[in-house]
This record gives C-alpha cells, sequence and structure tokens, in this order.
C-alpha cells in the first residue's frame, strides 16, 4: 500500500526556515479592491428625467415621420422643451437626495 503524505508535514528550506517570505510588493492588479463611495442624488428623481427625455425623442420622432413640419419640435408644448424639463429633472435628481 501506498502511503500518502501527512499534510501536517513541516518542510524545510535551504535556510533553515519554515515560512516564505515574498520579495516584492502585489501588483496592482492584486491588491485589495477600493470601495467607491456611494452614489449621491435621488434615483428615483433620475430616472424620471430619463423617462422625460426618452418621451420627448420619441414624441418628436414621431411627429417628423408623421409629416409634421419639424418647427412643431419647439412649440411651447412640443417635444423640445419636454426633452430640456428632462434634462433639467435628471441635473436635479443628482444633487437633490
Amino acid at each position: 500500500m501506498q502511503q500518502s503524505p501527512s499534510k501536517n508535514k513541516v518542510i524545510h528550506d535551504e535556510w533553515g526556515t519554515t515560512t516564505r517570505e515574498a520579495y516584492e510588493d502585489r501588483p496592482v492588479f492584486q491588491q485589495p479592491r477600493k470601495k467607491s463611495p456611494p452614489r449621491k442624488g435621488s434615483s428615483s428623481i433620475k430616472s424620471l428625467g430619463s423617462l422625460l427625455i426618452l418621451g420627448g425623442i420619441f414624441w418628436g420622432t414621431y411627429l417628423v415621420t408623421a409629416g409634421e413640419d419639424p418647427s412643431a419640435l419647439w412649440k411651447m408644448s412640443g417635444p423640445g422643451p419636454l426633452c430640456a424639463f428632462g434634462v433639467v429633472v435628471s441635473i436635479l435628481g443628482k444633487y437633490i437626495r
């Protein structure tokens, strides 16, 4: 029968020690990861702004493909101001908690 080497066997190296030491620091990719700071702002307000921007883009695409005059995009109740309002809401959502 073959005997397997015991796991508790102490191996001595040429210098008479039983431990190994590294000679260099670990490279950056082996360093422990640093935690990034938590994101600030309200995610729901930022999401609302994104939806407003997306809605304005879809609405403007619909108007242009339906044959409307392109100046209809910038009317007071058109998709252009809706996109602008969405940008403002997204920026506010970044700073308001």
